[in-house]
């Protein structure tokens, strides 16, 4: 499971292991979901998995994916 953002600009980012309150991969789409909420309600910012950080007022959709 992974999450993909695309930004407003049309860049597109993934992530895939978890980063609010736990560690690890997404183990389902349900987690995976909960994870995005967080996210988003949460933080500020994130990195992506090839090290881009990532402020959320930019993302534009997010979709999970296996």
């Amino acid at each position: 499971m992974k999450i993909l953002f695309t930004m407003d600009s049309g860049e597109k980012y993934s992530l895939s292991e978890q980063i609010y309150g736990a560690a690890g991969p997404f183990p389902d789409k349900k987690n995976a979901s909960v994870q995005l909420s967080l996210i988003t309600e949460k933080l500020r910012y994130f990195s992506a998995d090839d090290g881009t950080v990532i402020f959320c007022e930019h993302i534009s959709t997010a979709k999970i994916v296996e």
